[in-house]
């Protein structure tokens, strides 16, 4: 009985802490104190949402210049917070799914001040490649918006620029088409220095955009740098 009592105690903490972060001003004392208080940013709130999770994807219509994300991120892994799993929607008979699935509902620019403060905190690459793995079903698929898919490249060239990552990720390897290119990846730590084009030439199926080749370019010297095929 005390254990089920702990348990809707946690969860309506946790659901407290997901609709403090989502509000349009958040107010981060009362995101510390519902911490302080036991409330888990991967914990869930109703047995099948996942507070860090619904956060991402609540707070994806937020401007560019918007920090509110990257802040609580900070202060979430600040308390402690690790994210270490394969995949959650396997796991559970859930709704939800791995915080990184979501990350690319955001745009790249605030994906990538999420992103960079997650990296730093001793990343989890079976994680990690659900992030990878939403940027490249979605870039294949027929309905993608081009736009889009130049945003899931830049966030994934991001992640790629980081060596321990690419040297150890064999799936973002062949995502981003790593063997057939010989730029210094590095470079992309910044992947806003670079424009991104499409050529739709080639076949296209039924179903995906497969036939499509993303050309990367400096955009300084407009130099192409990097192609992946789709």
């Amino acid at each position: 009985m005390g254990n089920k009592n702990t348990e809707n105690h946690t969860s309506e903490l946790n659901k407290q802490l997901y609709e403090e972060c989502v509000k349009e001003k958040v107010d981060f004392d009362k995101v510390e104190e519902l911490l302080a208080l036991g409330a888990e940013p991967m914990g869930y709130m109703n047995d099948v949402e996942i507070v860090y999770s619904e956060i991402i994807f609540g707070r994806f219509e937020d401007d560019d210049d918007d920090l509110t994300l990257a802040e609580i991120t900070r202060i979430f892994l600040d308390h402690g917070m690790k994210i270490k799993c394969v995949d959650i929607e396997k796991e559970i008979n859930s709704t939800d799914i791995n915080p990184f699935w979501n990350i690319p509902y955001l745009s790249p620019k605030k994906a990538i001040s999420v992103l960079r403060l997650l990296i730093d905190e001793n990343i989890d690459f079976n994680s990690l490649d659900q992030m990878v793995d939403h940027c490249a079903i979605d870039s294949r698929m027929l309905t993608s918006d081009l736009k889009d898919v130049a945003g899931w490249t830049r966030m994934l060239m991001f992640v790629a620029s980081y060596e321990f990552i690419i040297k150890a990720d064999e799936y973002l390897q062949r995502v981003i088409d790593y063997e057939n290119n010989q730029y210094d990846i590095r470079r992309f730590a910044d992947p806003f220095q670079f424009y991104i084009t499409f050529d739709t030439s080639g076949h296209l199926h039924e179903y995906n955009n497969q036939g499509i080749i993303v050309r990367i370019f400096e955009s300084d010297t407009e130099k192409l740098v990097w192609k992946i095929r789709l």
